[in-house]
This record gives structure tokens, C-alpha cells and sequence, in this order.
């Protein structure tokens, strides 16, 4: 339904409007809440190239939780995931509190899923105001705040589009090691447990092949949405145009342009910015040198976009794309500047337009 209406013919919640009260820790968490249930899906972990490691379905439970400690009391969201390892065996539990291991790797990220392994880690109100934002409908993009300054470390970024009317969410974790190289992608696909469906339809049909989800992606996008400034904490409107053309040869040519615009009494501050970038199609992924970057397709209607390495004096930007259907998308993108210090993070609505 390229018109972005459900099947019922209800339209999908948009992202929220832009308000000049700025973001609010206590608002993001009771927004991160909506995640709270049990969740079925499928997890991939892929290496950088996009290729898929290891494929498990899963079973989450998020469960909010309150601890004291010195007269004071904290509150976190404590996420339990049973992992099926194949279809003949007993599922596999592991525990995480969210945000998922940081200073893990894809590889390590996948020998989490395989064993089961235990993992713990508190994420506060706290937490999720020094990490990033969390939009109105539970839509999210958290990860540090300073990705220059933990040089040594390893680096580990979370995007989640939470579609609440379908009871569907998709969730991406962008490792990239101690030198900023991108070393895995890890994909969660899940629905909610009124929506659950044979792991085999947890994405609609059209979308288990990376492949074709490319050919769904040529063509002319534009959208509407908010922008989360990280220095003012304002959410600022934005408007997208994104057009992704075909040349022969497989080359393709990517043009990518965002307009900024904020209230500020009676006057509109706004700002544009636009690129064209050339690059080549290799199956489910588009390649594009001159940016040292990539776009990779990958099941479940996903793309992702991301650097292959982070360099400092160089700005970079964070993306995942999510088909809900032909011709209608959401895009969370995150910024970063030239000191690799996260600036926004602009989370759109998308319909192709030819």
C-alpha cells in the first residue's frame, strides 16, 4: 500500500512534532517504556560486508525495574532473551540490560547468541539522556556521545524503529573496533507476542530478499520528521529529499539533501545540506569509494548505512532505513562531526515519489 496506510486503513503514528521545550530524560524514558512486553523475531549477526553469521529466532521479555542504593532509588529496563539455537534443541537464555554490550564486537556479539551467555548491564534515565534520544513513539538512537574520545575501545551504536500500531520493531547494532573500523552489524526483527508469526514470516515476503530490497530502494524519496539537536536539545523540523538512481554498468549515483528548520519566535532559522555521491551496486550492496562508505540491504526490509571506518577530521553519519511497505519508509540517521562528537540524530518519514 505505497499511500503509507495500514491494512485497516488507519495511517501509521508519524514522528512527533517539534517542540521548543527541548528533550527531557524523564520524557525519553517513559517513552523507551513502550518497549515493555514480550517480543518474538529473529536475530542476525553479519559481518561488515553484510554477510549473515549466524541466524537464531528469539524470544524477549522487557520488564521494568526499580533498585536502591544510598536512600535513593533508580529505575531500568531489564531485557531477558531465550535464544533458540536450532530447532532441536532447548532455548538458551540470556540476560542483558540494555544498552547491549558496548564494548562488544560482531564477533563476540555472535558467540553471545550461540552459548547463551549471561550478560548484564543497568541502562537509566541517566544513561539514555548521556547516550542519545528517544523519540515520542519509542523509535531510538543511543550510542556514545563522544566516539573520538574512547580511542582503544570498542565502539558499539543502537538504532530501533519501533512501529507500536503494528506491533512490530526492528533493531540494529553498528561494532565497529578499537581502530573505528566497522567489524559486524547485528539485525533484530521481532514482533510482539499478540503478533507473533512462524519465524519464517517475520518479514513480509517481499522483503527476505536483500537483493530485491535494492531494486525496492532506486528512485526518488522524500519525507518530513524532527531532528534532535544534541547541543540545544531542541527538536528542530526537517524535510528530505533522497534519490538513488541506476547508471549503467551498475554504477549508481546517490543524492542525499536535508533542510533544517527550527521556530524561534516569530523568525524561522533554517539550514540545507545536500550531497552526490557516485558508487557501484554489488548485489545487496551499494558501494560508494569516495566516501569510504557503504548501504547494505539485509533482510526484513533493513538497510543500513555507516561508514567502513571513522576518521577523525572527517564527519560521519549513521543510518538505518526501514520498509514498512513499498514506497513508505522510516530513517534514523546520526551524526557525527569532525571530531567524531555526536551532534543530532534526524529521525524521518519517507514515501518514493518516482
Amino acid at each position: 500500500m505505497e499511500d503509507g496506510t495500514s491494512a485497516d486503513g488507519a495511517s501509521p503514528a508519524m514522528p512527533p512534532e517539534p517542540n521548543n521545550a527541548g528533550l527531557d530524560a524523564r520524557q525519553m524514558w517513559q517513552h523507551l517504556q513502550k518497549h515493555t512486553g514480550e517480543w518474538h523475531g529473529i536475530r542476525s549477526v553479519c559481518a561488515a560486508s553484510g554477510r549473515v553469521l549466524v541466524e537464531v529466532g528469539t524470544f524477549v521479555q522487557v520488564v521494568p525495574e526499580s533498585t536502591s542504593a544510598g536512600g535513593s532509588s533508580r529505575s531500568q529496563l531489564v531485557w531477558t532473551t531465550w535464544v533458540q539455537e536450532d530447532t532441536t534443541s532447548s532455548p538458551a537464555v540470556a540476560t542483558v540490560r540494555l544498552p547491549t554490550n558496548r564494548k562488544s564486537s560482531g564477533a563476540a556479539a555472535a558467540r553471545v547468541d550461540r552459548v547463551g551467555a549471561n550478560k548484564s548491564e543497568t541502562w537509566s534515565s541517566a544513561d539514555v539522556e548521556d547516550l542519545g534520544v528517544v523519540f515520542e513513539d519509542g523509535s531510538f538512537s543511543l550510542g556514545p556521545a563522544e566516539a573520538g574520545s574512547t580511542a582503544g575501545e570498542q565502539f558499539l551504536l543502537q538504532h530501533g524503529i519501533l512501529q507500536g500500531e503494528m506491533g512490530m520493531r526492528v533493531r540494529v547494532i553498528h561494532a565497529f573496533d578499537y581502530e573505528r573500523r566497522l567489524v559486524g552489524i547485528t539485525i533484530c526483527r521481532e514482533r510482539t507476542r499478540m503478533n507473533v508469526a512462524p519465524a519464517g514470516s517475520i518479514s513480509p515476503a517481499a522483503w527476505r530478499s536483500p537483493i530485491a530490497l535494492i531494486k525496492f530502494t532506486f528512485g526518488r524519496w522524500e519525507g518530513s520528521g524532527v531532528m534532535a539537536d544534541e547541543r540545544s536539545g531542541r527538536l528542530l523540523r526537517i524535510q528530505s529529499v533522497w534519490e538513488l538512481r541506476l547508471e549503467r554498468f551498475g554504477e549508481v549515483e546517490l543524492t542525499s539533501s536535508l533542510q533544517v528548520g527550527a521556530q524561534n519566535g516569530d523568525r524561522e532559522e533554517s539550514r540545507a545540506a545536500s550531497t552526490t555521491v557516485r558508487g557501484r551496486e554489488d548485489e545487496n550492496v551499494l558501494m560508494f569509494p569516495s566516501t569510504a562508505s557503504h548501504m547494505v540491504a539485509l533482510s526484513g526490509g533493513i538497510l543500513v548505512s555507516q561508514p567502513l571506518q571513522m576518521f577523525r577530521g572527517t564527519r560521519a553519519a549513521i543510518e538505518l532505513f526501514f520498509l514498512v511497505r513499498p514506497g513508505y519508509r522510516r530513517r534514523l540517521i546520526r551524526f557525527y562531526n569532525a571530531e567524531l562528537d555526536w551532534t543530532s540524530t534526524a529521525y524521518l518519514t519517507e514515501r518514493m515519489v518516482g
